[in-house]
């Protein structure tokens, strides 16, 4: 992860595992770390040039190929709606 968040408390004289524990979960929620990883759940990398001129060249095939079986009478009229 190239964005750290580091949420860090040190314990005081006097102070027990509970007081502790409590002032690191509220540094965590403070530091928006959670925030950040439920952000980047459903993050998704943008394709790259190859896989995008791929996809190109793909729907110019496709098309082509539709185009042949239409001409040929192979290809049914799409139905649209709820008919």
């Amino acid at each position: 992860m190239a964005n750290t968040t580091v949420a860090q408390v040190v314990r005081n004289k006097n102070e027990n595992s509970m007081n502790l524990l409590r002032r690191f979960r509220k540094a965590v929620r403070n530091a928006d770390f959670t925030q950040m990883l439920k952000g980047n759940r459903y993050f998704a990398r943008k394709a790259s040039d190859l896989r995008r001129k791929e996809g190109a060249m793909a729907r110019i095939r496709n098309g082509k190929k539709y185009k042949k079986m239409w001409k040929l009478g192979k290809v049914e009229e799409k139905q649209y709606g709820r008919r």
